[in-house]
């Protein structure tokens, strides 16, 4: 007769290639069948029960072949026996599962749970908290429920790859049980609800948010075990979405989680709590459809891999509007607007400011995000990619917005507000060498939309001392073009040619140093559009005109040698005569020159700024009438 064909549990990952003996597995585990179909029980509960596995097919004593694989098994309790039983797969009952604040220190652990199972009188069976086992399960019988789930002691914490796993399947779980019982353990059975929920521990700490939104049916209870309503119910329904700033379609259809900005659902998350700061960023696995392993110890750097987890997932940029510490406020600014106050009251003019006042390109915390719970991402934003990398978030041909008076970009994070459908929300960014950029604290919310750019490049994801040293030095040995007579949008209108690309920063009109390349380049100016700019008058334009600079020394006063120095120098030439003058160009080491074009001189001059070995250098453009 052929061997029925029997599942078989075995350890998860499976080695396919290790024959197992048929009889020694039939000794671990109990196999019941029903209508011609099997499936597996385990009674273990013990810590070194199997907790993931892959189902087999017996063809043979040694031989096996993958049939289905199945997640993480489901340890109930049983609401009449109180025992501990372990299910996988399709095969999981219907259950209740409770959703509370602990108290420290009265707890019932899993290891407390199995000693209470064999000894009924064991100390932890006097402890509150297993009062509110044996409550959920007499609530989850009254109910028509055989099971129930609770998260103090259907979970091994003593396993670090049981908790990890149960971590990461804990919206799930939450999602698919027949009913939550939320214990309001300090509600007061006398007290009016409006006034006294609100105060409620529940709707402060962490784990709770998922425990909120995941199950449909979700009922809520006193101090005294009183039912008071459920989710769904219209009056509590709009208390509850008043206390947890949680829209009330999406307490009553969590399917459209998927479709919320991301910085909406961290904003859900702003006034919440956790006991370590690890679980801050943990307990919003679910929320975010992400898995990703627990290192407990890491600290804030928890919320950080979550963000990048996301990031891997989602091209929504809304998880970069949240608003610094100091401010709690997104940068946003509203479309055409050319006015705007200086946050914080800084003259973000001043260089130091500019230089220093960057910061991480993700957030901290999800209190970062608490004015962000109104944030719609824009429908554009389906076509749009950027990914994190090692050297920080790679923008591909990105349309930055450029502040020219203040040497800024703004990255148009595709998001608004509800209620301002045509307000923007915009990412500060400075640059600060080739192809890098660094996320600001301050703004300035001025001229933002006068011109477009498309720029490649590397946003800055952790501000390290040493990224920061680099920051405010990262100024040194630049050349910026500039003039007194025009502002540098009319000076970079004049713009035809930049040489080279790689280095020049448009939102300053600065060619950074850069090693990789020699210390020179030059500019071709549009000679009409730069006549306008410094004189006002078009009535007579100019030809165009190239602006070249490099490095050398002074030879003005070569008859005394120990005079000479290194400088900067500078030469203007017109277009028809730099073919012929380019192959010269540096070997005219003087810091000013000038051409001239009827009755008026366009003069430049180098100027250094600051100390010896930190300065900048600024060449400034200007004409005159002779």
């Amino acid at each position: 007769m052929e061997r029925p064909r029997i599942p078989i549990l075995r350890t998860y990952p499976a080695n396919q290639d290790q024959a197992l003996s048929y009889r020694a597995v039939i000794k671990l585990f109990t196999f019941f069948e029903s209508a011609h179909q099997y499936y597996i029980r385990s009674d273990i509960s013990t810590p070194q029960e199997c907790h993931r596995f892959i189902i087999y097919t017996v063809l043979t004593p040694t031989e096996f072949s993958i049939e289905i694989e199945i997640g993480m098994a489901l340890r109930l309790i049983h609401t009449s026996t109180l025992r501990l039983e372990t299910f996988i797969g399709p095969r999981i009952p219907d259950y209740a599962i409770l959703s509370h604040t602990w108290t420290a220190g009265h707890e019932i652990s899993y290891q407390d749970m199995i000693s209470i199972n064999l000894n009924p009188s064991h100390p932890a069976s006097q402890e509150p908290g297993y009062s509110k086992i044996l409550k959920t399960c007499e609530v989850a019988r009254d109910a028509g429920l055989e099971y129930a789930w609770v998260d103090t002691c259907c979970i091994d914490k003593s396993s670090s790859a049981e908790l990890s796993e149960a971590i990461n399947s804990m919206f799930q779980w939450y999602q698919v049980a027949k009913v939550c019982f939320v214990y309001l353990s300090d509600l007061p059975p006398t007290s009016s609800l409006n006034n006294r929920m609100p105060r409620c521990k529940w709707f402060t700490r962490g784990w709770c948010l998922q425990e909120l939104i995941a199950p449909r049916n979700v009922r809520f209870y006193n101090c005294r075990w009183d039912f008071i309503g459920s989710k769904l119910d219209a009056n509590l329904l709009e208390l509850v979405s008043r206390i947890s700033r949680i829209d009330e379609a999406i307490l009553a259809d969590t399917s459209i989680l998927p479709t919320l900005s991301v910085a909406k659902r961290m904003s859900w998350a702003a006034h919440r709590e956790t006991t370590k700061p690890e679980d801050i960023a943990y307990c919003l696995l679910g929320i975010f459809d992400v898995n990703m392993p627990l290192l407990y110890g890491e600290g804030p750097k928890a919320f950080m891999r979550l963000q990048e987890e996301i990031t891997k997932r989602s091209n929504d940029l809304s998880i970069f509007a949240w608003g610094h510490p100091e401010t709690t406020q997104p940068q946003r600014w509203e479309v055409g607007s050319l006015t705007r106050p200086v946050e914080g009251g800084e003259d973000v003019n001043n260089a130091s400011v500019t230089q220093t006042a960057c910061c991480d390109l993700f957030a901290e915390s999800p209190s970062n995000f608490s004015n962000c719970g109104d944030l719609q991402t824009a429908a554009a934003q389906r076509n749009f990619a950027f990914s994190v990398t090692n050297n920080g978030l790679f923008l591909s041909q990105m349309k930055l917005r450029v502040d020219f008076e203040n040497g800024r970009y703004f990255l148009p994070l595709l998001c608004h507000e509800k209620r301002s459908p045509l307000d923007g929300t915009y990412l500060p960014l400075k640059k600060v060498g080739p192809d890098l950029f660094v996320r600001l604290k301050f703004c300035h919310w001025e001229n933002l939309f006068r011109w477009n750019q498309r720029v490649s490049g590397y946003v800055v994801t952790k501000i390290s001392p040493e990224t920061k040293a680099f920051v405010e030095n990262c100024h040194v040995e630049s050349v910026q073009l500039h003039s007194p007579l025009c502002s540098n949008v009319l000076l970079h209108a004049s713009i035809l040619e930049i040489s080279p690309e790689e280095t020049w920063d448009l939102s300053s009109l600065t060619f950074f140093h850069n090693d990789d390349h020699p210390f020179s380049g030059h500019v071709k100016l549009d000679g009409t559009m730069l006549r306008v700019a410094l004189t006002g008058s078009a009535a007579q334009g100019w030809d165009d005109i190239y602006l070249t600079w490099g490095r050398g020394l002074n030879v003005a006063n070569s008859s005394e040698p120990n005079h000479l120095r290194e400088i900067v120098w500078v030469r203007l030439y017109w277009a028809g005569d730099w073919e012929e003058y380019s192959s010269l160009r540096e070997q005219s080491p003087f810091e000013t020159d000038s051409i001239r074009r009827g009755s008026e001189v366009i003069e430049v001059e180098v100027v250094s700024i600051g100390d010896l070995g930190s300065e900048y250098f600024r060449i400034d453009i200007m004409v005159r009438s002779i």
